[in-house]
């Protein structure tokens, strides 16, 4: 599974931005939070510059330990992947 953003710097000092990736399983057999940090990622931007940032989530990044079961489980129906910056994390419910 991957995970695209491009962000830009709309302002006039250049900045830091923190893009974060989260997953949501809808449908998982497990209680789960409703959404996962999995990945993130730094970038300096210019004014006015953009920079594209592309996640690759992994098997390993959508299993979740069961203790029902006692092992690993997969789960191969996430209903969301997004990736947001720091200033709009506070908006994922």
């Amino acid at each position: 599974m991957s995970v695209a953003v491009t962000v830009s710097d709309t302002g006039s000092v250049t900045g830091r931005e923190v893009i974060q990736a989260y997953v949501a399983d809808l449908t998982a057999t497990a209680p789960r939070p409703s959404h996962e940090l999995k990945a993130f990622d730094k970038v300096l931007l210019a004014p006015g510059a953009s920079h594209r940032v592309d996640f690759v989530l992994t098997e390993r990044d959508v299993s979740y330990w069961s203790s029902h079961a006692s092992t690993t489980s997969c789960s191969r129906s996430f209903a969301t992947a997004r990736a947001v910056t720091s200033r709009s994390s506070s908006n994922l419910s």
